[in-house]
This record gives C-alpha cells, structure tokens and sequence, in this order.
C-alpha cells in the first residue's frame, strides 16, 4: 500500500545555500560523492574548480536524483528550449568518462 501521508521538510539549523557551476564526481561498492564548486577558469584560467560542498549518497539516492532531475531538465526545455552544451563542454565530459573508465552514452559522443 503506498503511503499518502504529506511530507514535512524541516531547515537544520546548520544548512546553507551553495552556489555551482562546476562539480565532481566518484564512486565505491557502496556510495556515490558529488562534490560542487566554483569553476576558477574565469579568474585563473586554470583548469578546476574551488569546492565547496561535496555530498555522500547510497547509488539508489543518486540514481532517484538522476532520475528527477532528467524529469526537471525535460520540462525546463520543454517550456524554455533545449539547453544547448558547447562542444568544449562535451569533449570535457568525455574525457572525464574516460579518465575513470566509464562509458561514454551515444549522446555525448556526438
């Protein structure tokens, strides 16, 4: 039976907003960590970022958050249109697929 019950969301007293643009990404047996920051290549022109909050999640957290936000992403562009990636930002994401041995979905490859 599924539960109907609202939800109730409540603000630690310790939470804080975070701006990102850039992130990373790794992996275990038994976790995933995504870890958010500041591209720094506009001041230093420097390849990386300035992290601030990483995140540590169990895989099926991640995948609901893949999973949601595919769902938010579709309806942003179909109200707002397709969020275009330039090729540089492309070749990024491959090269970072391949430096952990991931595979490259068809769509990132073109």
């Amino acid at each position: 039976m599924a539960d109907t019950s609202e939800s109730t969301n409540t603000r630690d007293k310790d939470h804080r907003l975070v701006y990102a643009n850039a992130f990373h990404m790794a992996f275990g047996d038994n976790d995933v960590t995504i870890t958010f920051g500041i591209d720094q290549r506009p001041q230093t022109g420097k390849k990386g970022m300035v992290e601030y909050s990483s995140v540590i999640m169990t895989p099926r957290t991640a995948k609901t958050i893949y999973k949601t936000l595919e769902h938010v992403i579709n309806q942003y562009e179909k109200m707002r249109g397709e969020i275009e990636l330039p090729d540089a930002k492309k070749a990024e994401i491959k090269s970072a697929l391949r430096l952990n041995n991931a595979p490259i979905p068809p769509e990132e490859t073109s």
